[in-house]
Parts: C-alpha cells; structure tokens; sequence
C-alpha cells in the first residue's frame, strides 16, 4: 500500500486528490514534487502536484480545481491561475497547493528530480523519460547571467540618479536574483533561493549585504554591496566559473565613481 508523504494533513489531502482522479478517464497519472517528493518537507509545505492527462484534452483550470476542492470537501480561499495549464490554490485551511495539467508530452523536467507517482496507467520512468525530454541541451551561459547582473546594476545606477526608489528596488531584486541564479547554476540546483540556503555563512552575508531598507541612502549602499560580490568574490559565488571581463569592472568602476558622487541624504 502506497505511504503518501509529509504530516497527516498533507497525506489526508494527497489521499483525496488521489482517490479523486485515480478513476477519471481524462487522467493518466497523479504525482507529487517538491519538497514532498524529496521528503525535505515540513508543517508548512505546500502541496506541489503534477497531473498528466490524455492528448488533446481542454480544460477550464481554475474551475477544475474548484470542482475538484469540492469533491474533496475542501473550500478553495485563492485559486490564481498559471498559464493556461496550472493553478495556484490556497485552502480555507491556510493549506496551501499547485497544481499543473498537461499530456505527457509536456511535462516539465524541473520535477522530475522529486517526483512520486501516486496513482494512475503510467508509471514514473515514463514521466520522467518525458520530462528528460524537454531539458535544455545546455545549461544557462554563466557569461550571460554576469552580464545581465552587470546591466540590471546600470539600470539602479540610473534609477537612484532620478531618485526613483520603487523602480530602483525593482531592479536591484533582479540583479540580486540574477546572482542567486550564477550561484544556483554553478552548483547544479534547479531554485536560486533554495539553493543558496546550502551557501557558506560568509557567502550568504555578502548576498545580505545586496538587502535595501525603504530609504534610497539604503538602496545606494545596497547596489555598492552588489558591486563589491561582482568584483571580488563572484570567484566564491559561482565556485570558479565566473567572472567578470576587463571591460565589465570598467563599468564597476564608473558605477562606484557615479554613486560616490551622487548625494542621496540630502
């Protein structure tokens, strides 16, 4: 007999959604990913579920799901589509689940990695052989990913000049996320904040240092802290794979010299 995964209530609910579909002749497959399938989960996981269906089936997912909250006896709080093929719900409970409906053919390879099949006519090599199917040929360019760092930090440059502060945060959220993503792609993980849960103490802290306050003085030290990782210990963050070109610190440097300049307390 199958032992569904996490506390009793992500069981009691994984068990529903199973029973559920196990008979449904629309449904190839019913499997769980994430934290569940790794068994890295805790009390407050949200459900991660993967339905295959037969080809060429249309389906209206937010209101799949609700009749399906129904059928289980749950109330759906949050139902927020994804796409056209997947659905983000939370339950009156603060219960918390996704879910994705696709035929075989497109099953994404990010999952396959965790994923349990909890019922249905296939079984997980064939899933998994499909979603192996769908990886890239090659992993992210590291060059791309620093450069696109270098530019988002242009981009915060020119906002704190205009003294744009929600424009300026926006940016430097993404050139943070682009280190995590150097960081990630480096080490093999498929999740840039996930991944840097793994990172050294002294890594982390200098990724820290790159968090602003709601004030633009604050978000001026911030980008500097970017600027600092980027040129002196992008070594350490991408294990050795990355660096920046001579032409890439000149910008650094301009950058330093533009925001040493800029007065941002008065």
């Amino acid at each position: 007999m199958l032992e569904y995964p996490g506390t009793p209530e992500h069981q009691r609910l994984l068990r529903a959604i199973t029973e559920r579909y196990a008979a449904d002749e629309r449904v190839l497959a019913v499997a769980v990913f994430g934290s569940l399938g790794r068994g890295t989960w805790d009390p407050y996981s949200d459900l991660d579920l993967d339905v295959v269906t037969i080809d060429g089936l249309t389906l209206d997912v937010p209101e799949e799901v609700r009749r399906l909250c129904a059928s289980i006896g749950e109330e759906p709080a949050v139902v927020v589509p994804d796409r056209d093929d997947a659905a983000d719900v939370v339950l009156a409970s603060l219960m918390g689940f996704s879910i994705r409906y696709h035929p075989l053919a497109t099953t994404s390879p990010n999952i396959v990695d965790s994923l349990v099949v909890l019922a249905g006519r296939i079984d997980r090599a064939a899933i998994v052989e499909a979603g192996l199917a769908n990886r890239r040929a090659r992993s992210p360019d590291m060059a791309d990913l620093v450069g696109a760092c270098v530019r988002h930090a242009v981009n915060v440059d020119v906002s704190l000049h205009r003294r744009r502060f929600w424009l300026a945060y926006l940016v430097l959220h993404e050139a943070r996320e682009g280190v995590l993503r150097i960081f990630a792609s480096s080490r093999g993980a498929q999740r840039p904040y996930h991944g840097l849960e793994a990172a050294d103490q002294a890594l982390k802290t200098c990724v820290g240092r790159t968090l602003p306050r709601h004030d633009l003085p604050s978000l001026q030290r911030a980008l500097l802290a970017l600027l600092d990782l980027l040129e002196h210990d992008l070594a350490a963050l991408s294990a050795g794979q990355a660096h920046l070109t001579e032409a890439q610190r000149t910008i650094v440097a301009q950058l330093r010299a533009r925001q040493a300049a800029l007065d941002l307390d008065s």
